[in-house]
């Protein structure tokens, strides 16, 4: 946006009609106009620059504060962003995007990004949750529609009662305005939508004992049977609908409940007590009651908007205002005879709920579409997190927050009793997470005490599951149950479970900065979480797996993170991907081969498998570089297993040993029966490998990049540049040297031009992509003198040319002439099995199931049948065949050799996965 001075004069004339609008002082003003005229002066600034100034005055007045009458001060200069948005012509979709664009460009501290962050969070929640208040308040009362609104009133008719329409408004108001009085309520979807629930029941509570029949329902479920009849008497106390509400729509009654008495009813007794609410402060009864009404709406008005100005929010009432208008907009429709699809394509030009760029695939909340034009029954953020703590619940039922008998009894087992251990681990988490959720002023909930409990549960659960896992491999875990930092990151991963399923606005890494938990060791637990649950929700594995994901490629990169110690401590050289690299997980080609890409390259699932370590157990995860080695040979000495035959690993990867592939030549001779490196660096390696590599595969597919070789010669730069340029990855993602080795390569070789904004538009298809990736690369860091920390960031093509084709010139020139010389590094094989603890399907008709057999007191299962790949005989797995052919046919028990009956519920298990077995094979 280049400005000409009679367009720069007519657009501040502009600006300063805007200040006048909203009243700023000049100090604010000439301090927005300087900000807005020197970001411009660097930046291209798109679109109406009303809007860029809308940011800047948005900005300005964060930064001043305002002394009231009463003495307090209020942060934002009395300038609402409502109205700041209206006088802009902004959309809140518009304006998130836009400021948060702002923040960057001007350099704005963390706090601020933070708190815009909080900003369009509570708006997602609120978005959500009056999606499902207007159909639950019209089930509950009358529509606002179906009364008719007298236009014009005698002043002297002050108590006059309610009208459906009123009750909608002060609904929605008084809920706004206890969600406003505590943050970690507009961060946490779920509690939000109970406190709307518990604001439901007040209202009908009230309506109901009043008798209002003008006001509720008569086809409400939760209206006594007898309730139409004329000589129908109210109760003295009403019951509550919450679970008639729960069941029709969606909620958790019994947390519901909970949030009413312990956080709702709080609230609205501090309202009676200031004056704010009036009625029975003892019941919360009479609020509808003619002589209160007018006066409680007024008050709750006051108070809802004295929170905007202190707080600088959106007004929540602006889905009134649309709810409104779409009323209106349907009334004309059933006038003129509209349809229904016509009515849902109307827009929302004069909405601050306009709806995004529908083409925009990266909105990930719900800013891109408006209020209405969406079907209420499809899954929405509201409906996926009641269903995620529904399935967690289900889990953990009848659990509580300490350790189980069979828990209790392996850690007496141990050389040392853990327990109190575990109790000072609980205790410093537990102290850290509840300062860093009740950071923000004015936090009164008891929800971070909430959250503690139910991750003590899973945590108890996760240790039990993980510990029972290492005895059928370890005799003795002793060492594993006397490592702190096992149960801190045990914990921690229960409480990122709790946060993500209950829709908690607190994204990773939040959990790890709150806890003070490096990456790197907090990495080491997922897979041993994962695997020890069966039971383990899916999008809870889903979640694991993206932030599994989002640690290995940038996270543990950090400058201090411990990866750097524990490469120095090792002794060894960086390894190559082949020395981590599992057997059977390699891709060896003759040099000369050129094959097609839908025949010679092996695809690659999107969603790559990280779990790639079937035999490296927690006490090989938390074992030194150096150690893990040692450890691992007395442990397996005696009774090795072969890695990549576990039960978790796809049909390629079982089978790749035994069978003639088009896509994999026969390994080379004296190729190891398991990774040259062991120990924990090497398994977290071996993660990083096989993401790259499967991140590779696919921009190589969205390149066209038909020839195998070629693709080895960009994981061989690749590889290169890891192991002997390793400081390349510090303070940078693996996306960015990703793309460079693809383009250098293909700078180099002869018959391929593709150039970086060819390879930025590929990237941008993949489903991890992200802009800032490309956008905002470390150049260089330097420390000052007052050692500050000064970096300098910039686009990936300057760091190509500044940084990366400095240390990767000589050895990519090579490859602009390929000579036998050139020893190509071989490619990863990734298993098409994603991150999961359930079922596992081998081939068209052999599925695979984790067997969960009873325990004895000591944790030990019981009679079973196990055949293990590679090391069982085949009689073993006879005896498997013979027990599942007899053992089904007449519903008889299964029996071992000997004739004698074996445990009834292996029994019952056993005819259940072969009943499922059959199921599946008719499919």
């Amino acid at each position: 946006m280049v400005l000409s001075e009679d367009y720069d004069n007519h657009l501040y004339k502009k600006y300063q009609e805007l200040c006048n609008k909203l009243n700023l002082d000049v100090g604010t003003t000439n301090q927005a106009w300087e900000s807005f005229q020197s970001i411009l002066s660097n930046y291209t600034l798109e679109g109406d620059p009303l809007h860029w100034l809308g940011c800047s005055i948005f900005v300005a007045c964060r930064r001043t504060t305002t002394l009231t009458v009463g003495r307090t001060v209020v942060e934002g200069n009395c300038v609402s962003l409502t109205s700041l948005l209206r006088y802009c012509n902004l959309s809140l979709t518009q304006f998130f995007n836009k400021i948060t664009k702002w923040a960057d460009m001007a350099n704005m501290p963390d706090e601020f990004k933070q708190k815009i962050q909080r900003l369009e969070g509570n708006f997602a929640v609120s978005y959500n949750i009056f999606k499902m208040f207007a159909p639950i308040f019209n089930e509950i009362f009358k529509n606002p529609t179906d009364i008719e609104q007298t236009k014009h009133r005698n002043r002297k008719q002050r108590a006059t009662p309610c009208t459906s329409s009123k009750v909608f408004e002060f609904c929605w108001i008084l809920f706004t305005t206890v969600k406003g009085e505590d943050p970690t309520y507009s961060e946490d979807l779920v509690i939000s939508y109970h406190l709307l629930l518990a604001c439901c029941d007040l209202a009908f509570t009230n309506a109901f004992l009043e008798d209002r029949r003008d006001l509720l329902n008569p086809n409400f479920v939760g209206l006594p049977p007898n309730w139409n009849l004329p000589n129908y008497t109210p109760p003295v106390e009403a019951h509550s609908i919450i679970d008639v509400i729960c069941n029709k729509h969606t909620g958790i009654a019994t947390q519901a409940k909970y949030d009413r008495e312990y956080s709702w009813k709080k609230h609205i007794r501090q309202m009676f007590e200031k004056g704010i609410l009036h009625g029975n402060a003892e019941t919360f009864t009479g609020l509808f009651d003619p002589q209160n009404f007018d006066a409680n709406l007024k008050n709750v008005t006051r108070a809802y908007e004295t929170l905007l100005l202190n707080k600088g929010d959106f007004d929540e009432r602006i889905f009134l205002a649309d709810y409104r208008r779409r009323l209106l907009l349907k009334e004309q429709a059933v006038s003129s005879s509209l349809s229904e699809n016509e009515l849902g394509t109307v827009s929302a030009t004069d909405s601050p709920l306009e709806a995004a760029n529908e083409n925009n695939s990266t909105a990930t909340t719900p800013l891109k579409k408006s209020l209405g034009g969406r079907n209420l029954s499809e899954v929405t953020p509201l409906t996926a997190a009641i269903q995620s703590v529904s399935k967690l619940q289900a889990m953990l039922k009848g659990r509580p927050p300490v350790p189980s008998e069979t828990l209790i009894k392996i850690f007496k087992s141990c050389a040392n009793d853990p327990m109190e251990k575990i109790q000072n681990v609980i205790e410093k988490i537990s102290e850290k997470f509840r300062k860093e959720s009740n950071s923000l002023p004015n936090t009164q909930s008891d929800y971070a005490s909430q959250r503690l409990k139910t991750a003590i549960v899973l945590f108890y659960k996760f240790i039990e599951g993980i510990f029972q896992r290492e005895r059928n491999s370890h005799n003795d875990i002793s060492h594993l149950a006397e490592l702190d930092i096992f149960y801190e990151c045990t914990l921690a991963c229960s409480l990122e479970i709790i946060i993500y399923s209950y829709n908690c606005q607190k994204k990773f890494p939040w959990i790890l900065q709150a806890l003070d938990i490096q990456p790197f060791d907090f990495v080491r637990v997922i897979e041993l979480i994962v695997r020890s649950q069966d039971q383990m929700p899916r999008d809870a594995v889903k979640h694991l797996n993206m932030v599994e994901q989002t640690i290995i490629e940038s996270l543990i990169w950090k400058s201090e993170s411990p990866i750097w110690e524990a490469i120095k401590k090792s002794g060894d050289d960086f390894p190559k991907f082949e020395e981590t690299a599992l057997p059977g997980n390699l891709i060896y080609t003759d040099q000369k081969s050129s094959v097609n890409s839908s025949t010679g390259l092996t695809r690659f699932p999107m969603s790559p498998n990280l779990m790639q370590s079937p035999n490296a157990s927690a006490i090989d995860r938390f074992q030194s570089p150096i150690q893990g080695s040692q450890v691992k040979k007395q442990l397996f000495a005696s009774n090795p297993i072969r890695p990549g035959q576990s039960l978790l690993q796809s049909s390629k990867s079982i089978l790749s040993s035994n069978q003639n592939s088009d896509n994999l030549n026969d390994l080379p001779a004296g190729t190891p029966s398991k990774p040259k490196r062991t120990g924990s660096l090497s398994i977290i390696l071996r993660k990083f490998y096989n993401l790259a590599g499967s991140r590779l595969q696919h921009l190589c597919e969205l390149l066209e990049f038909t020839d195998i070789e070629f693709h080895r010669m960009i994981w061989t730069v690749f590889e290169h540049s890891i192991r002997e340029h390793t400081y390349l990855m510090k303070d940078r993602h693996l996306d960015q040297l990703l793309m460079c080795a693809v383009y250098v390569v293909c700078k180099v070789t002869e018959n391929v031009e593709k150039g970086f904004t060819e390879i930025m538009r590929c990237y941008r298809k993949q489903p991890q992509a992200d802009s800032d990736i490309y956008r905002n690369v470390l150049i260089s860091r330097e420390v000052a003198p007052d050692g500050t920390v000064q970096s300098e960031l910039g686009d990936l093509i300057l760091f190509y040319n500044s940084v990366y084709v400095k240390a990767m010139r000589s050895f990519a020139l090579q490859f602009s002439t390929l000579s036998q010389d050139i020893m190509l590094s071989p490619l990863p094989v990734l298993s098409n099995q994603k991150l999961t603890s359930s079922r596992c399907q081998v081939t068209n008709n052999i599925c695979i199931k984790p067997y969960e057999g009873s325990s004895d007191e000591s944790g030990n299962l019981g009679n079973s049948l196990e055949y293990h790949f590679s090391r069982s005989p085949s009689k073993d797995l006879e005896k498997i065949n013979s027990a599942i052919s007899k053992g089904v046919i007449g519903k008889r028990l299964l029996s071992d050799e000997n004739g004698d009956i074996s445990n009834k519920k292996f029994n019952r298990k056993m005819q259940s996965l072969m009943e499922e077995r059959r199921s599946h094979l008719k499919e």
